[in-house]
């Protein structure tokens, strides 16, 4: 008699059934910390910005203003309401070109905002429609633009020329400046919401400046 008979601990051989569920529930785990992977994975790559939506795009104006000033200044805008209620639509990295009166605006918007239905049920193809306005109800017009989509989110940059914002002079004077989003399809806001009485709010639109606006100067970057 050996010593493991003698103790009464003699190791059993693992059954069949045993072995098969211990093999599911390795399975099984592998297969979970696999999905989580996954999904971080995913949560990063659709989360990533593109490497253009913090860039000065402008226009060749401002660009060759730039390349001949030693030391070229435009303004940083800083929007004080960035997002809207649910943040599906924001705003960064505006920048001013005082010296060509070039505004360029970065936004981004939630891809789920284009799916929508008709009355019958059936899905309906949408673009979106942006709008930059002052007070007075002038609309004004794109000269450059970049977009992409990455992930949930679409990007956009977008420069308008001819903006006149008295930022080194009395900004009293200053126009109020609107960006709103709508629907190709029937025109409606981007987004909105219901208020407590049950009232459609409008949640497509950010101011971008007015006269509290923070601005700060900085150095133009390529």
């Amino acid at each position: 008699m050996d010593s493991e008979e003698r103790s009464g601990y003699a190791e059993q051989p693992e059954s069949k059934g045993f072995r098969v569920v211990k093999n599911i529930f390795k399975g099984l785990l592998f297969s979970a910390s696999a999905v989580v992977w996954i999904l971080v994975f995913w949560l990063i790559i659709s989360t990533r910005e593109p490497s253009f939506y913090k860039k000065m795009i402008f226009t060749d104006r401002t660009r060759e203003a730039a390349a001949a000033a030693e030391n070229y200044q435009v303004w940083q805008v800083h929007v004080r309401t960035w997002m809207n209620y649910d943040n599906s639509i924001s705003v960064s990295n505006v920048w001013y070109s005082e010296d060509t009166q070039e505004l360029e605006i970065g936004f981004r918007f939630n891809t789920k905002l284009l799916r929508t239905k008709d009355e019958n049920g059936n899905s309906v193809e949408n673009t979106v429609l942006y709008s930059l306005t002052d007070g007075d109800g002038h609309a004004y017009e794109p000269v450059n633009v970049e977009e992409t989509v990455i992930g949930r989110y679409h990007y956009y940059r977008v420069c308008y020329s001819n903006v006149s914002l008295p930022l080194s002079a009395d900004r009293s004077s200053g126009p109020v400046l609107t960006l709103s989003w709508t629907r190709s399809s029937d025109g409606e806001p981007l987004a909105y919401y219901y208020d407590k009485n049950g009232v459609k709010i409008n949640d497509a639109e950010l101011v971008i400046y007015n006269a509290d606006t923070v601005v700060q100067q900085v150095e133009f970057e390529t």
